[in-house]
């Protein structure tokens, strides 16, 4: 390996060691960009470490404008995925812009936040199937996973495959259009509409039955001024 040159670069000094093919295998730099003078440290044109605008020190492997995985010294982790054979757990906060995919076991917290300011979304319609009618549709079973023992609690939901009765509008599909779980923000909102559904049947059936109650009043009052009259024509004979 051999010290090709000490240049100036991007407004700060940069030191490059190359080896014998001119590839380059470390280069330390005072300034990374135009916009401020931290210092970096590049190893084989993937891995990094710097110092950011912010202050924080950084180490990143692989393209910062490609696939990459992030590491800060305030706690951050970035990257494009994560797979992990045992448990994930942090204290504030897990962000994925695309999918969290647990195949054998749970995810737990203190709250799950479904995405659903009016600035998120496009496309708004009023869903107007008869919530109802898809509840109605949907079989429910008891089941256990085929990761788990066969001894193991049973999980109880609508399966998803030839066959089986179940609603369409409350299954996620990944992006080849493949249904491969359950929607459960779908689900609840369908079911909260069946609820409003109800809700206005049950309204329906009481104003029936007041209309009822009024009728039966009036009847009432009828037979009883009936009674009288016959009662009073009876007196005067």
């Amino acid at each position: 390996m051999e010290i090709l040159k000490y240049m100036e670069t991007h407004g700060g000094n940069a030191l490059y060691f190359i080896d014998s093919d001119c590839n380059n295998l470390l280069t330390i730099d005072k300034g990374f960009s135009q916009a401020n003078d931290f210092a970096k440290l590049l190893l084989l044109d993937n891995i990094s470490f710097f110092r950011n605008q912010l202050g924080s020190n950084s180490f990143i492997i692989g393209e910062s404008d490609g696939k990459h995985c992030l590491f800060s010294d305030e706690g951050d982790i970035q990257c494009n995925y994560i797979y992990c054979d045992g448990s994930i757990t942090s204290t504030m906060t897990i962000t994925a812009y695309e999918s969290i995919e647990c195949t054998d076991g749970p995810v737990s917290g203190t709250a799950f936040v479904n995405t659903s300011r009016v600035e998120t979304k496009k496309n708004i319609e009023k869903y107007d199937k008869n919530a109802i009618n898809e509840i109605i549709n949907t079989d429910i079973y008891e089941f256990n996973y085929k990761s788990e023992k066969d001894k193991s609690k049973k999980h109880i939901g609508f399966v998803i495959g030839e066959n089986y009765n179940y609603s369409n509008d409350i299954v996620a599909v990944d992006k080849d259009k493949k249904e491969i779980g359950v929607d459960t923000y779908s689900m609840i909102s369908v079911a909260y509409k069946a609820i409003q559904e109800q809700q206005e049947e049950i309204e329906e059936l009481k104003e029936k039955d007041r209309q009822k109650d009024i009728l039966i009043q009036t009847l009432i009052e009828r037979i009883e001024r009936l009674e009288k009259e016959i009662k009073d024509g009876k007196d005067k004979l």
